[in-house]
This record gives structure tokens, sequence and C-alpha cells, in this order.
């Protein structure tokens, strides 16, 4: 079996879930402010000079952050693109903000970092729904051990299934659907050992929810798809 790799050149990657109302974990804006001192190596003095900026533009980061992953995680399916698209752009003006302060060297080091925590925020997202979902079928220690990794790699089919048809817009959908179901049937194929009768009833269901969501925010444009 694959092992899920976070990209962020993936275009979609979502989680079989009805849409997750929890609160994110928090960003936490003084670790990630230590972390950034640490990966610049500035000076005590120049570190001390810019330390107002840096925490203004690191608390500003945050709240994108968690805004952002919140965002994904309530409409039940991480879409990479547009958070990613997001994140870059918090990313861009956290830059504009501190590099006439820094030399080129610190720049690169700068944009490597936040380029590390985005990453970890696709992270954060995916876990979240992951989480969600394990909740919902209420799996035990032993379940929740054998179906996570079978999960992680149909997120990672799927990202790449719907790569393949998105562009098309409503018009593609048919010819996705069909193929989203056979991946659909592998999964129930794959856990139908794992599960019992209502859990497997609940992911059953997910499946086509989360199919009628990616139909609707994804494929439709201007009207709805028949």
């Amino acid at each position: 079996m694959k092992k899920l790799v976070i990209v962020k050149s993936m275009l979609v990657a979502f989680l079989l879930i009805s849409p997750a109302s929890a609160a994110s974990n928090a960003f936490d804006t003084e670790k990630m402010l230590s972390d950034l001192e640490q990966q610049l190596q500035l000076s005590r003095e120049k570190y001390n000079k810019m330390k107002p900026q840096l925490e203004q533009t690191i608390e500003q980061k945050s709240r994108e952050l968690k805004e952002t992953v919140d965002k994904q995680v309530k409409e039940g399916f991480v879409e990479l693109e547009s958070m990613s698209k997001k994140l870059d752009a918090a990313s861009d003006e956290a830059k504009r903000n501190l590099e006439k302060a820094l030399n080129s060297d610190e720049i690169m080091q700068l944009k490597n970092f936040l380029a590390s925590i985005d990453e970890e925020a696709i992270r954060d997202a995916r876990e979240r729904l992951l989480d969600e979902l394990t909740r919902q079928l209420e799996l035990t220690a032993d379940q929740l051990d054998k179906l996570k990794p079978i999960l992680r790699d149909y997120m990672t089919q799927a990202s790449e299934l719907l790569e393949q048809f998105t562009k098309g817009g409503k018009r593609a959908f048919e010819e996705y659907r069909e193929k989203y179901d056979v991946l659909a049937n592998d999964a129930k194929e794959s856990t139908k050992d794992i599960l019992n009768s209502d859990q497997m009833k609940k992911l059953e269901e997910q499946l086509i929810e989360t199919r009628d969501r990616i139909k609707e925010k994804v494929f439709t444009t201007d009207e709805k798809v028949k």
C-alpha cells in the first residue's frame, strides 16, 4: 500500500466525512516565532530590533493558517489548490513585510520556514478530517490501527482521480462519478472485514455524501449538475 505524502502540487484531496465543526488546534505563535528565530539565525541585536515586526507578521500568518484550515475542515474535504493559494498569498505578504530588513540568505530561510508551516497546516487539516471520520465511525483501537492506512491510501488515489477531471467542469462529472464509484467500492471492500455492519452503513453514507459535495462544490459552475 502506498504511503500518503503531503505535496502542495496535488490539486485536491478529500476525506469522506460530514463537514466537521470542531475548531482547529491553535497554531502557537510563540513557538512559531521561536522557530523562525532559529531558522533565520539572526544576531541578538538584529532580532530584538525586528521582534515587533516579526511578532506582527507571525500573528497575522497564524490567523490565516487557522482560518484556512477551519474553512477546509468545515467543508468536509481539503481542496489543496485553493488552500495552497491562500497560504501562499499569506506567505508572500509575510515576506514583503520583512524582506527589507533581511539579507538574501535570510529571505531564503524565511521562505523555507513559511513553506514548512504551510505544509503543517495541510497535514493538520487532513488529520482533523481523519480524526473526525474515526470518531463518527466509533472505531475501536484495533480498528483504528487497521483503518487509518487504508483511508490515507484512499485519499491519495481519490486526489489523483479528481485531479484528472476537475478542470473539465460540470461536463466531466459523469465520467468522474463512474471512476469514483469504482474507487468507493474498492474502499468498502478493503474495510468490510474491519468494520461492523453499523459502521459500514455509516461509511457508505459518507461515501455518497462526499461525492455529492464534490459534485456541488468542485464540478458545478453556473448551474447544478443534473
